[in-house]
């Protein structure tokens, strides 16, 4: 019960941490995905290039990153 307890702790701490990326895929999919905050650009960049592997079967040869306020 402690363990359950424990890891479920961890799991809110790691969500309320996560900020959520708008993505456009190669192939024209707009969705989100979740991503630490304290995420490098190449961690981001690794994680929009997965994404968009897994919704076109490509991986971008360019990935833009802009923020918006």
């Amino acid at each position: 019960m402690r363990k359950l307890l424990l890891s479920g702790f961890i799991l809110a701490t790691v969500a309320l941490n996560a900020a959520t990326w708008t993505v456009t895929t190669t192939c024209g999919v707009v969705g989100s995905i979740q991503i630490a905050d304290n995420a490098t650009t190449q961690q981001v960049a690794q994680a929009v290039s997965q994404y968009n592997y897994n919704q076109c079967g490509v991986r971008p040869a360019k990935i833009n990153l802009s923020l918006e306020p």
